[in-house]
């Protein structure tokens, strides 16, 4: 944004217009058409108009130095306005399926996990200052990003994510424990887990219940949300590490009983989504649910940059000084 400290300086600019229309249309109203002629036999050759360009160019430069001038008098200035937030926000990991049954496609050409993605990316961006990481398992949990600001980095990291691999399980117990310990050693008054699996958990050391408890020492709520159909789907994905490509159609569904009570267990909510509208729904619920309120400090700051007006001014009047004295030999405007 650009403010003038001096804005009364640009009324200058109806003496500027004045000027032009006095120098350059007011005594043309004669409207005098010039045009070349020749009495003697020889041919017509059409007239050089190289100078009447350079003319042209020089009276344009020449104008706009004094425009530069002007706007460097109301002594313009860029002005940056900064949030700054006196108060920590919630802080959130979001642990998501990627075992192979999230590439059934419940609604055509989409995947659960596109769906998935998709939404979660929405989610990340409707929230302000509250550190976000990501968790991702299917026979193993990954921490992908670890609880950030940077929310435009996760979601890169959350774009790239593919269904690459043909391991066999779903470790949800081991995703959510990962998630409980990344947000155990924050300082944030509030920590939220967000699970969004297909299946039901199958891998890993430890088990749902167990972790869903750890997570409640940590006073940390999970929200559940079971993704997906009852009926019969598409699947297809391409594994990274072969370069194999998979087809099929599956007909499973997710232990919802287990993610109630997952949710139930530490203070949060289960939520279920066929598709991609009710998984939008959820959470857009999830957002209007867990919020915080922010201690916020706006600071401005003003930058002056009436000196690219004033060097702009000066290589304009340079520039038809020049045009005018060497290059036409002409006494200027």
């Amino acid at each position: 944004m650009i403010i003038f400290q001096r804005p009364i300086m640009l009324s200058l600019f109806i003496g500027l217009i004045f000027l032009i229309y006095m120098k350059h249309i007011y005594k043309q109203r004669g409207m005098r058409i010039p045009f070349s002629y020749c009495i003697a036999p020889v041919p017509f050759h059409a007239p050089i108009h190289w100078k009447r360009f350079i003319s042209f160019f020089a009276m344009i430069a020449y104008w706009l130095a004094w425009g530069a001038l002007i706007i460097a008098l109301s002594e313009p200035s860029f002005v940056h306005r900064e949030k700054k937030f006196l108060s920590r926000g919630i802080d959130i990991i979001i642990v998501l399926d990627e075992s192979p049954s999230m590439a059934a496609q419940d609604v055509k050409l989409f995947s659960r996990f596109t769906i998935a993605k998709n939404v979660i990316k929405d989610f990340i961006f409707q929230r302000e200052n509250d550190a976000i990481g990501l968790v991702t398992f299917s026979s193993q949990a990954r921490v992908r990003v670890p609880p950030t600001l940077d929310y435009t980095y996760l979601a890169g990291v959350l774009e790239d994510l593919n269904i690459s691999t043909i391991e066999e399980g779903s470790a949800i117990g081991m995703g959510i424990l990962l998630g409980a310990l990344h947000l155990n050693t924050s300082s944030a008054a509030e920590k939220v887990i967000i699970l969004l699996t297909d299946g039901v958990n199958t891998a890993g050391e430890i088990t749902p219940i167990t972790a869903a408890g750890i997570a409640k020492k940590m006073n940390i709520r999970i929200y559940t949300i079971g993704i997906g159909s009852n009926r019969e789907a598409l699947l297809e994905y391409r594994d990274r590490q072969t370069g194999s490509l998979y087809r099929g159609a599956i007909r499973d569904s997710f232990d919802e009983q287990l993610l109630i009570t997952l949710a139930e267990k530490s203070g949060g909510t289960y939520f279920y989504a066929s598709d991609a509208q009710q998984l939008q729904k959820v959470f857009t619920t999830i957002n209007s649910v867990e919020v915080k309120k922010k201690y916020v400090r706006v600071e401005v700051q003003a930058v002056p940059i009436y000196r690219f007006f004033v060097v702009s001014m000066l290589l304009l009047f340079t520039m038809s000084f020049f045009l005018y004295k060497v290059v036409l030999q002409e006494g200027g405007v």
